[in-house]
This record gives structure tokens, C-alpha cells and sequence, in this order.
């Protein structure tokens, strides 16, 4: 769930928006597990993009800078989409603006990050930053 969106400075003159995910609780009655929403939805990124190359989701900052991770998760829905055997690790840049692009342009989900917005997550890199898991 999202709580609200709060802006954090990165430097004098850059902000970027951060989304704050509250914690909602869910038992699991099988085996009595209880996990938070930000760890459920980790669980379900890592599961997602198990066994693509150059991708290891461990949180949700690191994990994502390179772009890799997005376009692993929609070439796992959709692989039409995604070339992701062409995607190096290196071009960090294009690869993010890939994923956004074809999220908005051909699954219709609104960007709310773009691909220079992404490298100021470096600046918010430690926890509470509304964005780590657990």
C-alpha cells in the first residue's frame, strides 16, 4: 500500500519524489509465517527475475540502478517486449529508459520514474528511505 509521496533533496536544486510503502501485515495459515508488504513484494521481484542473467534483487534501491531488473520482469510476463539477451549491465541508461518506455507505451502504466531520476537513488542508498525492504 501506498501511504504518499515525500520529496527528500538529493542536492540544493534536485529533489525526487519518494513513495512511502507502510507496512501491512498478512498471515500466511499454512505454516503461521507473517510477512510485511514491502518483503512479499521483495519475495515476488526475486522470484520474477530468478535465472536472468546480471540480475540479483536483494532490496529495492542497488537492486534496480542498472535497469536490468525491469526489463527482466516484463520480459517475464512479456517476452515479445523485451530483447533482454541484447541488454548489457553497462548501459545502465538505456536499459531503464527500455523499461519505462515499454511499460508506458505498451502495457499503459503510467511512469513515474524516468531513467535520470534513477541515478539520485544513489543519494538514499541507507534505510528509511521509504523504499527498503524489511
Amino acid at each position: 500500500m501506498f501511504t504518499g509521496v515525500s520529496y527528500k533533496p538529493c542536492s540544493e536544486n534536485n529533489y525526487l519524489p519518494l513513495l512511502q510503502i507502510q507496512d501491512i501485515t498478512i498471515e500466511e495459515t499454512d505454516n503461521q509465517e507473517t510477512k510485511s508488504a514491502k518483503d512479499a513484494l521483495l519475495l515476488w521481484c526475486q522470484m520474477k527475475t530468478a535465472g536472468y542473467h546480471n540480475v540479483n534483487v536483494r532490496n529495492f534501491t542497488t537492486s534496480w540502478r542498472d535497469g536490468l531488473a525491469f526489463n527482466a520482469i516484463i520480459h517475464k510476463h512479456r517476452p515479445d517486449l523485451i530483447q533482454f539477451e541484447k541488454l548489457s549491465k553497462s548501459n545502465a541508461m538505456y536499459n531503464l529508459n527500455n523499461a519505462f518506455n515499454v511499460a508506458e507505451e505498451k502495457l499503459g502504466l503510467t511512469k513515474l520514474l524516468d531513467a535520470e531520476g534513477m541515478r539520485y537513488f544513489v543519494c538514499f542508498g541507507g534505510e528509511g528511505n521509504g523504499l527498503q525492504a524489511g
